[in-house]
Parts: structure tokens; C-alpha cells; sequence
């Protein structure tokens, strides 16, 4: 199984899955977003249910990288029409959560071809998915009030956590959804943190919450925990 991950993650992370049988596949930087994230997957993909949408310079940026995804996928790659820029919210084009059929997302600034399909849940937060941890099709983590407050209203199970530290080089922070993986298209029945999630303030709680809706919560290693824009399991 493929596991989709930033051109820059640390070796200690590929060397993390590859011990629980995942192969790595690093993304290349796209220059028009900020140089921190340019090669965070959920800054430059969206996995949608039938499709894998990217803009169409970054098409060409990675085209060995996306057709190799395209393939392990068995979905096609689908450019999107508008073009990312370096500031916000013109960076936030990709950056949708999706939990089962709803879409947590900064709608304005959202591509419109990402929300096809779902039940869009608007929030401000524009880092949707880098604030988000989807733990189950009715269940997510996260340290924004305003997806939890909005997820509430929705009937989802939400997990509230503290802000925690989590290391974001060239930010003063990062999210647990960027510390932390997705499988959108099997159920995997781990979820992987990129670190050790005991680190985290509310580690045990996470940890139970996981256990709770059926999936086990596995840190990669002993180390604080890096948001590395979400390690995509295909």
C-alpha cells in the first residue's frame, strides 16, 4: 500500500510505515504555494470518491508521482480549474475534510469541483483537513471550535482537544489532521501518527476515542509529533 507523504518528511517516518507494511511515495514541492506546505499532500490533492483532483500545474509538476497514484488508486487524476496561490485563502483550494458524506471546508475559497458530491459543512477554518483527524464515517478529532461546534450540529461524534504544539517547520504550529493519516478509499483499521500521539496532552483520550469507533491509534515513532500535511494511504 502506498503511503502519499511531503518530499521533505523525515526518513524516520517512511522508515515508520514501512515497518507496518506501507510504501512511500513523496510528493514533489509545487512553488506557488508557501514553501513550508508546497509539498504537503492535503495542500495539493483532494481524494474525492471517484477521482484524485490536483490543479493543472501541479499535474504537471508530479506527473510520474500522479500517474503511479492514478494506478494503486484505480482512479483517475482531475484537474480543477482554479490555480493555487502563496498567500491565504488562496492556498486553501484543496484543503477539504472529508468524514463519511458530509465535507468540512472554507466554502468560499474551496475549489468547486472538491465539494461535488457531498453535504458541505462551512466552516471558517480554512486548513480543514490539516484541522481535522476523520476517525470513523460519524466521528472526527479536532482542536477547532468551530468544526466541533458545526460537526455537533450534525450529529457527529466529535472528540474536542487542546491546541497542542505540534511541530510545523516554518510555522509557530501545526494540526493533529496534518500528524496524522487518512485512508479514503479502504478501511484501514489503524490510524497512524506521525509521532508518538502520548506526547500529545489529550493522547489517552485520543487514543480511547480511536478504540471506540474501531480503530487502533499507532505512533510511528518516539518523537514529538510534525504535521506533515496528512499521510494519504492508498
Amino acid at each position: 500500500m502506498l503511503a502519499v507523504i511531503d518530499s521533505r518528511a523525515p526518513q524516520w517516518l517512511e522508515d515508520g510505515l514501512k515497518r507496518y507494511g506501507h510504501t512511500a511515495l513523496r510528493l514533489p514541492m509545487h512553488p506557488a504555494l508557501p514553501r513550508p506546505v508546497s509539498a504537503h499532500p492535503d495542500m495539493n490533492l483532494f481524494f474525492a470518491k471517484d477521482r484524485i483532483l490536483c490543479t493543472e500545474e501541479y499535474r504537471r509538476i508530479a506527473a510520474r508521482e500522479l500517474d503511479q497514484l492514478s494506478k494503486a488508486a484505480d482512479r483517475p487524476i482531475v484537474t480543477v480549474t482554479e490555480k493555487v496561490g502563496d498567500r491565504y485563502p488562496d492556498d486553501i483550494l484543496l484543503n477539504a475534510a472529508p468524514v463519511g458524506s458530509f465535507l468540512f471546508c472554507n466554502e468560499a475559497h474551496t475549489a468547486s469541483e472538491v465539494t461535488e458530491g457531498y453535504t458541505v459543512l462551512a466552516v471558517r477554518q480554512g486548513y480543514a483537513k490539516c484541522s481535522v483527524v476523520p476517525v470513523s464515517r460519524n466521528s472526527l478529532i479536532t482542536a477547532d471550535p468551530s468544526i466541533a461546534s458545526t460537526a455537533e450540529r450534525a450529529e457527529l461524534e466529535v472528540l474536542s482537544i487542546s491546541q497542542a504544539s505540534i511541530s510545523l517547520p516554518g510555522y509557530d504550529t501545526g494540526f493533529l489532521g496534518g500528524a496524522s493519516t487518512l485512508s479514503p478509499y479502504t478501511n484501514i483499521p489503524e490510524i497512524y501518527f506521525c509521532g508518538n500521539i502520548a506526547s500529545h496532552p489529550d493522547g489517552d483520550a485520543i487514543i480511547a476515542f480511536c478504540e471506540r469507533h474501531g480503530k487502533r491509534a499507532i505512533s510511528l515513532a518516539d518523537k514529538p509529533l510534525i504535521d506533515v500535511g496528512t499521510v494519504f494511504l492508498i
